[in-house]
C-alpha cells in the first residue's frame, strides 16, 4: 500500500442517513478538465442538478433532492467553450499521440 492513504468511510443506519460512499464519475463535454470535487453527493443530486439548471423546482413531499449537495461546481453550463473529444485507441485504449 505505497501512497495510498486509507480514507474512512461513513457508516450511518437509519432512516435518512447516508449508506456506504459511492464514486461518482462525471463525464461530460461540460465537466471541468481534470477536476476532482471532494463534496458528498449522492443520487438525488443528479436530480436537483437538473432541478436547478433548468429551475423545474423541486419534487416535494420530503424528497431527498432538497437536501442533496449541488453538482454545480462540477460543470461550467454557460461557457461558450467545451472540451475536445477523446477517443481513444481502440486497440489499446489509450490516448493516441
Amino acid at each position: 500500500m505505497h501512497g495510498v492513504v486509507p480514507v474512512p468511510v461513513p457508516f450511518v443506519t437509519g432512516e435518512g442517513c447516508y449508506r456506504p460512499r459511492l464514486l461518482l464519475l462525471v463525464i461530460s463535454r461540460f465537466a471541468g478538465q481534470n477536476h476532482v470535487d471532494h463534496q458528498v453527493l449522492d443520487q438525488t443530486s443528479i436530480l436537483r442538478l437538473i432541478e436547478d439548471n433548468w429551475q423545474l423546482g423541486r419534487i416535494g413531499d420530503q424528497s431527498f433532492d432538497a437536501k442533496a449537495s449541488s453538482m454545480a461546481a462540477m460543470f461550467d453550463l454557460r461557457r461558450s467553450w467545451r472540451a475536445p473529444p477523446l477517443i481513444l485507441d481502440p486497440s489499446t485504449g489509450t490516448r493516441p499521440g
